[in-house]
């Protein structure tokens, strides 16, 4: 039987788990969007891409959980002084903060895309109604935000997994045909090649997480409480996403001309389990959106403020407003491209900075 600390370490992983998921689902995994646009243009080569991109996840969000752990960084942003000096790490910690806009605008775009797929509803009145919930969830600061959008993502994991398990097996054989076909078709693509795109759904990461998860890790005890969560965190993303590309396979024609990719395959089993996967579509966009604004915010003022709550409205309100320029496919390709070219280079800093400290230490024994 399990003692009380040993539960208490696997309840702190599980949060984890369920914090990251979370964070990565948004809007591109909760449409199905980033499933279609990473992987399947590439036929039978997607899941070796999925399987890149997975293993990346782990190492950057491992990396970040132990260091939040034990670094217990005031501000977030610090993290980038710590990997590059205080002058480098500083103008990374400023664009970061620049671009960390562009991906919750995702998360509402998508918001109103699904909206409007599903009941015909304006999408400036949904991406309005998300922007506003965002900013009463962000002014309750991470502890509470962690404890909330903690539980979602394992939803929306479990309820895709169902989804796109029952559609692949009452669809299995056309599998073989769709994988052989979609590198034929014209779908828009993140990344130029398989490997590239495996790569980038993992790359636009690095720089736009950070300060989640070292704030993130403030809520946890261990450094092995942090991997244990990424790592089982990872897994059910990448075999979600797995599910989801195999079943967009069984009929990628249609598939591509989605803008809500998932919510075309719950509607084809069943329109009361599509009302259901709805509402956890949008809770899934909320739980990543949420997190993405809230580091801007923590960044620019600290928690529990007359001005983090000034912040917190001025930032809710901007990223919203990016949400009427561009329509929510072309929005995510965008950002996740420029995510990805700029995440990739900070892989190697974590690496040659883990490696930097690993021989100072072996030296100095």
């Amino acid at each position: 039987m399990l003692g009380l600390s040993s539960r208490r370490n696997a309840l702190n992983a599980s949060k984890v788990a369920g914090a990251w998921i979370s964070y990565c689902i948004g809007s591109g995994f909760a449409t199905g969007q980033d499933s279609l646009q990473y992987f399947c243009s590439w036929g039978s080569y997607a899941f070796i891409a999925i399987a890149l991109g997975i293993m990346i996840h782990i190492y950057v969000s491992s990396s970040y959980l132990r260091l939040g752990v034990e670094q217990q960084f005031d501000n977030p942003m610090s993290v980038f002084d710590y990997y590059c000096g205080p002058y480098i790490g500083k103008a990374i910690a400023a664009i970061t903060l620049i671009v960390s806009f562009g991906s919750p605008a995702v998360m509402i775009a998508g918001f109103g895309a699904t909206l409007y797929q599903h009941f015909g509803i304006s999408p400036v009145i949904g991406n309005i109604a998300l922007g506003l919930a965002c900013f009463m969830t962000i002014v309750l600061g991470v502890k509470r935000i962690v404890d909330i959008i903690g539980s979602i993502g394992p939803m929306l994991i479990i309820a895709t997994l169902f989804t796109g398990g029952v559609y692949l097996i009452t669809h299995i054989d056309k599998v073989q045909a769709g994988m052989a076909l979609a590198p034929t078709l014209n779908i828009q693509s993140i990344g130029n090649s398989w490997v590239m795109s495996g790569v980038f759904f993992a790359t636009w990461a690095p720089l736009s997480c950070a300060p989640f998860l070292v704030a993130t890790a403030k809520t946890i005890d261990t450094k092995q409480e942090a991997l244990w969560g990424s790592v089982v965190g990872n897994i059910f993303y990448g075999l979600a996403t797995a599910m989801l590309v195999a079943a967009f396979y069984c009929d990628i024609e249609e598939i591509m001309k989605q803008m809500i990719p998932n919510l075309y395959l719950a509607n084809q089993l069943s329109s009361i389990f599509s009302m259901f996967f709805f509402v956890l579509i949008i809770l899934g966009i909320y739980s990543s959106a949420v997190p993405g604004l809230f580091v801007v915010c923590a960044t620019l003022a600290r928690e529990h403020t007359t001005k983090y709550y000034i912040t917190a409205a001025i930032v809710c309100a901007a990223a919203t407003i990016v949400t009427l320029v561009l329509p929510f496919d072309k929005l995510l390709n965008l950002v996740y491209s420029v995510f990805g070219y700029m995440g990739l280079p900070f892989v190697g800093v974590i690496l040659i900075k883990q490696i930097y400290i690993y021989l100072s230490h072996k030296n100095k024994a």
